[in-house]
């Protein structure tokens, strides 16, 4: 995990400079589709996690569905990098709403402020599946050659840095895709901002309207699902959340009631208002909300379940230009040669590919604009 680390720093000194990233140098700009700024950002542990646990748990179907060579001499674990290349070259050669920028966002190891806060946040979880780092790593080196930058902040989780940098975009005007399969990434809806999931193998993006349809809420309450995580917790992350208030029952307070400030102030009131009503509580259940534990419980749970979205670290605040889709400098051989020396043929291909069709796109694309 050297890698993302040594970025970080490579980042945050340029930054201070007011000079460019190095995974961002002077290079042929990618088309704009009709002259709108699209970001894509890329939440990259749960692609290597799924691919990964894919590769080590059915690496014969995944040979024979695929039937690369590069499988058969690096062995299973080498088909997660060759499954999240897979995945990134389908966005970046996407022919609807293609990226015009595009960002990679990893956690750095080490304590981050929700553990300092809280220790036992996410002390459930399984090991590390073997071979994730060194997968991990091949698919950054590969980003990294290809001049896509990978933001990496000590401190806080890939998430703060996501979401950071999603609401600068949408701020500037970007229209703005997180590239995530974590449901977390609701409260981070908003109209410039949605969410992209692998469905069956195809691109389908989550919007405002979608998350009001399948959750009963109004486009613009997007960031009340972090009221319906306080309560409910979260058991990926092991935060407990209120007492005996699953998923099903904070959804209901949350679409009656709104934030988890007005549910704990109507059942700290003794009385039930009509909204209060709908939810039919156990009378169990609203002792426990009406309870200092309960609402310190909902309230401290709202600190570990929202996203920053308001980093000031220099890696979230770099450039616009430093984050646009270019043709490297040399063409892209150092990530073609790179996925060469991986026994990824497949993706240094399609690589080369990738960067051709590029420099295509830009030389037409100069020529038009000389001739106009």
């Amino acid at each position: 995990m050297l890698l993302p680390r040594l970025l970080w720093h490579a980042a945050s000194a340029s930054a201070a400079r007011g000079t460019a990233h190095p995974c961002a140098r002077r290079g042929v700009v990618t088309a704009a589709v009709a002259g709108q700024q699209r970001l894509y950002i890329v939440d990259m542990l749960p692609m290597i996690h799924k691919a990964v646990a894919l590769a080590a748990s059915n690496a014969a179907a995944i040979n024979q569905q695929y039937q690369q060579q590069q499988y058969q001499h690096a062995g299973g674990e080498q088909g997660a990098a060759h499954q999240v290349m897979a995945s990134l070259l389908d966005l970046l050669r996407r022919s609807q709403e293609p990226p015009t920028h595009m960002a990679v966002v990893v956690d750095v190891p080490g304590p981050t402020f929700r553990q300092l806060k809280y220790p036992q946040y996410k002390g459930k979880r399984p090991p590390t599946p073997p071979g994730l780092h060194q997968q991990l790593a091949c698919v950054l080196a590969l980003v990294d050659a290809a001049a896509i930058p990978i933001l990496a902040v000590p401190g806080v989780e890939a998430d703060d840095v996501l979401g950071s940098l999603a609401a600068r975009a949408a701020r500037d005007g970007f229209d703005v895709m997180l590239v995530s399969p974590d449901k977390d990434m609701y409260q981070l809806l908003q109209p410039r901002v949605r969410i992209l999931r692998s469905i069956s193998g195809s691109w389908a993006p989550y919007s405002c309207e979608d998350f009001a349809a399948e959750y009963g809420l109004q486009p613009g309450q997007e960031r009340l699902w972090v009221d319906v995580k306080a309560l409910a917790g979260d058991p990926a992350d092991n935060i407990p959340g209120v007492k005996s208030i699953g998923q099903k029952t904070a959804l209901q307070l949350v679409q009656q009631l709104g934030s988890v400030d007005s549910i704990l102030q109507s059942c700290q009131a003794q009385q039930q208002p009509e909204q209060l009503q709908q939810v039919k509580l156990r009378k169990q259940q609203l002792q426990i909300l009406a309870s200092a534990e309960g609402a310190a419980a909902a309230t401290f749970a709202k600190q570990l379940v929202t996203i920053v979205t308001d980093l000031k670290h220099p890696p979230v605040w770099q450039p616009w230009s430093n984050f646009e889709l270019r043709v490297p400098p040399d063409g892209g051989e150092l990530a073609v040669q790179r996925a060469v020396n991986m026994k990824l043929t497949w993706t240094a291909a399609r690589l080369r590919d990738l960067f051709q069709q590029w420099a295509k796109q830009d030389s037409q694309q100069a020529a038009m604009a000389q001739h106009w």
